[in-house]
């Protein structure tokens, strides 16, 4: 009996120098990395699957408020720049004003005509301009103009009068003018929610749409966080990439517009991304997809790790430095960009992380030989 319990501790002693020998033999080399304080420049990316469509934009905007008039406008109604989409009626007297306006004009006209024809020819030679910069100069600050009328000749006061009459005609049809509604823009009217005997503000949006024939816009959907988060601002600046061309990056767009919404997979907010279409194809772009890149607003001291070293978006290996193994952590995560990702709970700064490529294979609790990694 004495014997056999002596060689079942031989056996047992053995077993454990065995067991440290190989431990510390089969201890894994693995990289670490320090968790620091530092910059996080994130970039939102959409990858979902959107595609391109023309920019709609208001078609144009009420000059002076009124009851509508005629109507022009229909959808799908390619128009130019300065096309006639509706009427609002005017006051009464402007259109009288401005054909007596006219009227007056035509009649100064055919005066000075008479007049200037019976002129002795040394007076229609006579600059009028230069007769009016003598007026000019001749009158004295506050003087009244009326005074030097008599300086000028017949002829350069008639066609002066002409002048006169015909600007006030501009000024006339100028008015006439906010009372219609034109095309701000060259494209296709998508909507046209504006009808006769509607009442309209001065100022406010026609309620036609257009779509523009020189820009594109890419629709794409982004968590509702991402959208509040980092506060993504109207004409911020964002890039694309087309399927079309998936190996160039266009970082010639604006952000539209940022509304937060719901669709089938829960709370989101939707980004409209415009920008210029390419030169050639531009029909083709329409129906490509597109990932959209929008730069956010700087993390300065982020508690932050290389983004090789998060698992699963969530979980690290975290070295435990006294028994020299590897402890799974879970983490929450904030701002990512190329070279980093935001901590936002579980790790503070000091502490050694595994980088994930090198630890898949690695159980958790195995003793390891860390590779300290310079940053």
């Amino acid at each position: 009996m004495i014997a056999m319990a002596v060689l079942l501790g031989a056996f047992a002693l053995l077993a454990s120098v065995l067991r440290t020998f190989v431990g510390h033999q089969s201890a894994a080399p693995v990289e670490l990395v320090a968790v620091d304080i530092g910059p996080v420049r994130p970039i939102l990316r959409s990858d979902r699957a959107t595609t391109i469509e023309a920019c709609v934009v208001p078609g144009a905007r009420i000059q002076a408020g009124g009851q509508v008039g005629r109507v022009l406008a229909r959808p799908g109604q390619a128009v130019r720049r300065g096309t006639l989409l509706a009427e609002i009626g005017e006051p009464a007297g402007v259109r009288a004003a401005l054909e007596r306006a006219r009227g007056e004009a035509a009649a100064a006209s055919l005066a000075a005509h008479d007049l200037c024809r019976r002129s002795p020819l040394q007076d229609r030679r006579r600059d009028l301009l230069g007769d009016m910069r003598r007026d000019s100069v001749a009158r004295t600050s506050g003087e009244d103009e009326t005074k030097h009328r008599g300086d000028l000749n017949p002829c350069a006061q008639a066609r002066r009068d002409v002048f006169a009459a015909i600007g006030k005609v501009g000024i006339l049809r100028a008015d006439l003018e906010r009372f219609r509604v034109r095309a701000a823009l060259a494209g296709t009217l998508t909507a046209v929610k504006i009808a006769p005997g509607d009442v309209v503000q001065a100022g406010a949006d026609a309620a036609i749409g257009l779509a523009k024939d020189d820009c594109l816009a890419a629709r794409v959907r982004v968590p509702a966080a991402i959208g509040s988060t980092h506060a993504i601002e109207r004409l911020a600046p964002a890039c694309v990439r087309l399927a079309s061309a998936p190996g160039r990056l266009r970082c010639d767009a604006v952000v539209r517009s940022v509304t937060a919404g719901e669709d089938q997979g829960g709370r989101g907010a939707e980004i409209v991304v415009e920008f210029r279409p390419d030169e050639r194809g531009s029909a083709a772009q329409r129906a490509a997809a597109v990932t959209v890149e929008i730069p956010l607003a700087a993390r300065e001291r982020a508690t932050r790790l290389p983004g090789t070293t998060v698992m699963d978006g969530s979980r690290v290996l975290v070295f435990d430095r006294g028994s020299r193994t590897l402890i799974e952590r879970k983490i929450s995560v904030g701002a990512a960009d190329d070279m980093h990702v935001e901590i936002l709970s579980g790790l503070s700064p000091g502490e050694r992380v595994a980088r994930a490529p090198a630890t898949l294979a690695i159980e958790q609790g195995r003793e390891v030989e860390p590779i300290e990694t310079p940053r």
